[in-house]
């Protein structure tokens, strides 16, 4: 089984420790071991299979939706074969912060994202990252 497999299971289980190491092992895999340089067809087809599969509060969707919209460039959304709406809400809301604060991914607004899921809040508390808050009214995440 692989880490995205088993990070749906341990959600759908409600295994948060489980689930909360596979995210961050997902997520330092991904930033560490150049997994960010797949196609843009794999990872529509990664985009989508979570989208369908997560809660829309995971800051792992937003995490893939980030990563999607820094890699490709926003007519390859027209490549998705039929996303939800929300996934394409989400995706064209964060080209359209992109677009608005050039050169984030250098700065310290995107630096500073912390797609971890913590095991506490006072560890959460305790970690200088911007963290995700969901917003359920426009099913977007907004890092503070």
């Amino acid at each position: 089984m692989n880490c995205v497999s088993a990070l749906i299971m341990a959600n759908e289980f409600c295994a948060l420790n489980v689930y909360n190491a596979l995210n961050n092992y997902f997520v330092d895999q991904w930033c560490n071991h150049d997994m960010r340089y797949i196609s843009a067809v794999d990872m529509q087809d990664l985009l989508e299979y979570m989208w369908e599969h997560l809660p829309r509060d995971k800051v792992m969707l937003q995490f893939l939706v980030d990563e999607y919209c820094l890699a490709y460039h926003l007519l390859e959304l027209s490549d998705f074969e039929g996303p939800s709406s929300s996934l394409l809400v989400r995706c064209v809301k964060r080209f359209s912060e992109l677009r608005d604060v050039a050169g984030e991914r250098h700065g310290l607004p995107f630096r500073n994202r912390c797609y971890l899921e913590h095991a506490s809040l006072d560890e959460k508390q305790e970690c200088a990252g911007m963290h995700m808050v969901y917003d359920e009214r426009t099913s977007h995440g907004y890092f503070r």
